[in-house]
């Protein structure tokens, strides 16, 4: 399979501090993730006690530890549009195809008819990080799915969200083909 690259690679600048260690991006993560109900909601229902003992699976799973971290900033918002959503299985159901581009998931009418992305671009934060891991040319969200669906579905319809919006971006190739993509492409 051949993935397009991202085209915008000089439109990401740098963000001191410009790396971060694991427990920044883990900071940054629970800050996103650990307040929100509907997670809250998921990690119980499986038994899970508390977000961290939930995600320590996924974190170990992905080797999320052992990526170099890096922070930038997204400096045009059509970078939105070129990044791609990570292979999750929720949505799966909503794209039906394991690595669109956000641009290319707001063409999808499952997408623009999804009520919790047409609510996000009502109340999109006026800052926001997203964490993503690099393989090769392409850039995979891994946490922020659903704030970069909304921004590009708005940015698709004419509407640009003023917001300022950062991307800790994770790297370590060898890793990432085989674990992340479970082939290679």
């Amino acid at each position: 399979m051949h993935l397009d690259p991202f085209p915008y690679e000089y439109d990401l600048r740098g963000y001191p501090p410009y790396k971060l260690k694991w427990v920044d991006v883990l900071q940054i993560y629970r800050n996103n993730e650990e307040h929100l109900e509907h997670w809250k909601q998921y990690y119980q229902a499986q038994g899970y006690k508390n977000w961290e003992e939930w995600r320590k699976k996924f974190f170990k799973r992905f080797g999320l530890r052992q990526l170099r971290w890096d922070m930038f900033e997204l400096t045009r918002p059509i970078i939105i549009s070129y990044l791609r959503g990570a292979d999750f299985q929720g949505w799966r159901k909503l794209t039906g195809d394991r690595y669109l581009t956000f641009g290319q998931m707001a063409m999808l009418e499952s997408v623009k008819k999804h009520e919790p992305l047409r609510d996000l671009i009502k109340n999109f934060p006026s800052e926001t990080t997203i964490i993503a891991i690099r393989h090769k040319e392409c850039i995979f969200v891994i946490e922020g799915m659903h704030r970069c669906a909304a921004h590009a579905l708005a940015y698709r319809e004419g509407n640009i969200i003023p917001s300022h919006i950062k991307i800790v971006l994770g790297r370590k190739d060898k890793w990432f083909r085989p674990m992340f993509l479970g082939k290679r492409i």
